[in-house]
């Protein structure tokens, strides 16, 4: 007899996880070895953020005190601290979700995800947050890499960590994958005007948005945190720098189209044109950038000397995203009218 099927018949509850289905832990002795592992062998405390403590500030303008040293600016989200665990228990690798408030009352998931085999075998630790209608789990932190608790490095170094990690050993597939695995989006100040203003209208995840926060890249451990609601983002900036802006067509009749896509100074953030005449080229919308390999190709579009291209894109329909995305460029020499899309 198989002895992973046997582990799974005694410990696991087969159940409805995300997207698909997984192994809810349901043996508590061996609950309790997956938790006391992470928590005395690494000495960490879960469900709290790990390394960093929150400090509320009430004004924007108490915002000037943090220009006196580097930091990114990110989301804060509505959601409590979950975690993905990968290990290896006697020649078996398992992928855990641990979700919930503290080590009582979680539920641990086993999933099948295609990460490399040294991750498992040397244990890694994503802490981020599960955001369901959006099927996402979005990492924030690195806990644990190499079989050891990262509390010397710093938060871009590990920011970069997770990069390399999602980017060359982890394999994403949408049909398997319980959840899309999404590296949180951190930016300098700089950029913060539009990340609001732009860019946080095209997450899957905004309506999760509760403020921004401000994280210091050094071992500075308090990040700081300005609530802001849907209706303080328009104080940020305006939405998009070209003056006129079409109404967005909220159930288009077709489900392709041709834009003018031009590209701007912040990362993944394209805007959309379409023909109104006589005005000419109006804005209309940003485009939806939805994972990694789409970001490389678009970003391999615009090279130097190149601001803008018509080019096919194709409508996405999920609801949270209902975006037009890129496909590919176009041979056309205007793009089309938002007549089409009504």
């Amino acid at each position: 007899m198989n002895p992973l099927i046997t582990l799974m018949d005694k410990n696991y509850e087969h159940c409805q996880f995300g997207r698909g289905y997984a192994y809810k832990l349901i043996n508590q002795r061996t609950k309790t070895l997956v938790l006391d592992k992470l928590e005395k062998y690494y000495r960490l405390k879960l469900f709290v953020p790990f390394g960093k403590t929150y400090q509320t500030i009430k004004v924007r303008e108490d915002l000037n005190d943090v220009l006196d040293y580097q930091h990114l600016v990110n989301f804060r989200i509505d959601r409590t601290i979950s975690y993905l665990h990968l290990t290896e228990y006697n020649g078996v690798r398992f992928c855990y979700y641990i979700i919930g408030t503290d080590r009582h009352s979680c539920n641990i998931y086993s999933t099948l995800q295609r990460f490399q085999s040294d991750l498992f075998v040397n244990d890694t630790l994503l802490e981020g947050y599960l955001i369901e209608d959006a099927q996402t789990f979005l990492v924030e932190d690195l806990v644990v890499m190499d079989g050891h608790t990262l509390r010397n490095g710093g938060l871009e170094d590990r920011i970069k960590q997770l990069n390399s990690i999602l980017d060359y050993k982890h394999c994403a597939d949408p049909v398997l994958d319980n959840y899309d695995i999404v590296l949180k989006d951190y930016v300098e100040y700089t950029y913060v005007q539009s990340f609001v203003t732009e860019y946080l209208s095209a997450l899957p995840y905004r309506d999760h948005v509760t403020g921004l926060v401000f994280s210091p890249l050094g071992n500075c451990v308090v990040h700081l945190v300005i609530a802001m609601s849907v209706t303080d983002r328009p104080k940020w900036a305006t939405c998009s720098d070209d003056g006129d802006r079409l109404d967005i067509v909220q159930a288009p009749r077709c489900k392709q189209a041709c834009f003018l896509v031009k590209s701007t100074d912040k990362p993944d953030v394209y805007h959309l044109h379409l023909s109104s005449p006589p005005k000419g080229n109006v804005y209309y919308d940003i485009a939806s950038i939805p994972d990694r390999k789409s970001s490389v190709y678009i970003k391999s579009l615009f090279t130097k000397g190149v601001s803008e291209l018509l080019m096919v894109c194709k409508y996405d329909d999920r609801a949270h995203i209902r975006r037009w995305q890129p496909v590919l460029v176009s041979n056309r020499q205007t793009p089309d009218t938002i007549y089409k899309l009504r």
